[in-house]
């Protein structure tokens, strides 16, 4: 039995002992179990040490901050990065300098945020945080410094220059003070762009340079930047008067304007060049006080154009002229002006008047099959029998007048417009007129004999007559015809003119020139006008009623005139019965009828009136007034 227990114990023993492999897995598991064991004390330890501190390898700007708890790390790299205290920026402008420092521009170390970052290394998430400190210790771990730059500060510290920098653009000035000039010299503009600047320096305070930076001025340059010259030139024009003259060959002029005036006119003209980069000054006038002073003479030298005056060669049917064309003329204001600043450019003291020409309608040289002037169209002749000297002379005056001249076509003809006024110095003569209700001495007296033939002239010649004055009472000169007879049938046909109130008109209302020719004979007592031009087939018809409603002429009537010799009587006026007549003309082109007009006078009684000295003997019936 006994036996029987040891074996069963021998075989239990037997199943108990480990086998080899057993125990050399045991021996596997307890060694890792170990060394599992040691490391994680290291790396608890080593997490423990550094809780608080930076790990090692870690690094900013190759200053080692491994160990270092925040502060002391903090305190470390602020001592060590001094760029932004001990930096040099340099800005520079021509010959000047401004020297600051990175801070005084704005640019700081931000020492706790590049800290926080490197105490953020190694600190990551659990499969990361032992490969960043692994890496630290055996290859280093450099962090980039943080900045900041704050561009506001760095603005208005550069803004600070303006005043040193900037300059107002100035022009050049020419100031004229009577007879004083002075010239002040003009300045370029410069204005400091502060965001340009800003511009080129960011790049080097991040690269944490010491640099000199140019600053960006920008140029504004004056136009014109000296007047020197301008003023020498006004200088000279001032030394002494400038004239303005005519033409060579005037008679007028010239006209001089003093230095005092002449300094007043003086300018400046601003000149701005296309095709350069610089302006100028030119001298010139001041326009208005220029035109002002031209004024004063102008319209003196003004010359309106007048047509030639030609007479009709009967026998050739040519045009020879009489009197040759006018060319008007008017001072040209803008180009004399520009010829006086052309002048005082040139630092003359004269310049000369320009004129504006213009011809007109007709010249010498034009023909008369040209303007339709090819035959007498009608000539009408008036009797002055019995006129004296002066009256004779002042009908030659008149009628002199309208000798030669042409009428354009379609328009219409007045007496007193072509006329000179009636005066002794025009040529005239005192002669007895028609004045009110009495006939007296006058300038001009015989003149109604031209007004008269002329509107007869136009009436037979089938012209419309848009106005006609008749004469107060008859005038027996104008019923007069050839042989000195009386024709009462002519009563009616007269026309009267006081200028310029009293007119005689017409019209040529035909498409072509006409030509009038006056001549009078004193030896026939005659005057005779004559119109030329080309006949359009016009004919008249007309008729007059005759003197009616016939108003006897009143009793003779006498003035004492204390200028005659005591027993002298003279006859000053002329009685004639007075009455009513009506002219009626119809005008006919090409046999049809064109227009007709009717012309209508009421002729007042005249009576004869005498001067008288202090004993000369009157009739018993006299009426003395």
């Amino acid at each position: 039995m006994n036996d029987s227990i040891r074996e069963t114990q021998r075989i239990h023993l037997q199943h108990e002992k480990p086998s080899p492999f057993l125990q050399i897995f045991t021996a596997l598991m307890l060694g890792i179990l170990i060394f599992f064991i040691l490391v994680s004390t290291f790396l608890l330890g080593y997490q423990l040490i550094n809780i608080n501190r930076i790990y090692p390898g870690v690094s900013v700007n190759d200053i080692d901050l491994g160990g270092l708890n925040r502060e002391e790390a903090i305190l470390k790299i602020s001592s060590e990065i001094n760029y932004p205290i001990t930096g040099q920026i340099t800005f520079v402008d021509q010959d000047q300098v401004w020297n600051f420092t990175p801070m005084e521009l704005g640019f700081f170390l931000d020492s706790e945020t590049t800290i926080d970052t490197a105490m953020q290394i190694g600190r990551g998430t659990i499969g990361t945080r032992l490969r960043d400190q692994y890496l630290s210790v055996y290859y280093g771990r450099p962090v980039t410094p943080t900045f900041l730059y704050n561009e506001q500060i760095a603005y208005l510290t550069i803004e600070q220059l303006h005043s040193e920098i900037d300059l107002e653009t100035i022009e050049a000035t020419l100031e004229i003070n009577n007879l004083d000039v002075v010239a002040t010299p003009g300045q370029d503009g410069r204005f400091l762009d502060v965001i340009a600047t800003l511009v080129l320096l960011e790049p080097i305070l991040l690269n944490l340079e010491n640099s000199e930076i140019p600053l960006v001025v920008n140029e504004f340059p004056a136009d014109i930047l000296d007047a020197t010259e301008e003023a020498e030139l006004a200088r000279t024009i001032l030394s002494k008067e400038f004239e303005v003259s005519m033409p060579s060959g005037a008679s007028q002029g010239p006209w001089s304007l003093q230095r005092e005036t002449l300094s007043q006119m003086l300018m400046l003209k601003r000149v701005d060049n296309e095709d350069q980069d610089l302006a100028h000054y030119d001298l010139g006038i001041d326009e208005s006080m220029f035109f002002e002073f031209l004024a004063q003479f102008a319209d003196g030298l003004k010359r309106e154009p007048a047509n030639p005056r030609f007479i009709f060669n009967d026998e050739t049917h040519q045009l020879e002229v009489l009197q040759s064309a006018v060319i008007g003329r008017e001072v040209d204001a803008n180009m004399t002006l520009a010829a006086m600043e052309e002048a005082i450019l040139n630092g003359e003291h004269s310049s000369t008047i320009d004129f504006e020409y213009k011809n007109p309608p007709v010249t010498d040289d034009s023909k008369g099959v040209d303007i339709g002037i090819t035959e007498l169209v009608h000539a009408e002749t008036s009797y002055f029998y019995g006129s004296d000297s002066a009256r004779v002379q002042n009908i030659k005056t008149a009628a002199s007048e309208f000798h030669g001249i042409l009428v354009p076509p379609n328009t219409n003809f007045s007496m007193a417009a072509q006329m000179d006024d009636i005066t002794l110095d025009n040529g005239y003569a005192e002669a007895w007129i028609i004045y009110g209700d009495q006939t007296i001495k006058g300038v001009g007296g015989g003149v109604c004999q031209v007004s008269t033939t002329l509107f007869r002239t136009a009436f037979f010649a089938g012209l419309p007559i848009l106005e006609r004055h008749p004469h107060a009472y008859r005038v027996y000169y104008y019923e007069k015809v050839y042989g000195n007879s009386i024709n009462t049938n002519l009563a009616g046909l007269d026309a009267t003119v006081y200028l310029p109130v009293v007119d005689l008109v017409f019209t040529n209302d035909t498409d072509n020139w006409l030509l009038i020719e006056t001549y009078v004979i004193p030896s026939s007592s005659s005057i005779t006008f004559k119109f030329y031009s080309t006949r359009d087939n016009r004919t008249i018809n007309w008729s007059t009623t005759g003197l009616t409603d016939i108003e006897e002429e009143p009793e003779p009537v006498y003035h004492f005139n204390d200028e005659l010799s005591d027993e002298q009587i003279k006859q000053v006026d002329w009685g004639i019965a007075g009455g009513k007549v009506t002219v009626y003309r119809e005008v006919l082109k090409d046999g049809v009828y064109y227009f007709d007009d009717t012309f209508y006078t009421h002729y007042q009684a005249w009576r004869d009136v005498y001067e008288y000295g202090k004993d000369a003997e009157l009739p018993e019936d006299a009426i003395i007034e």
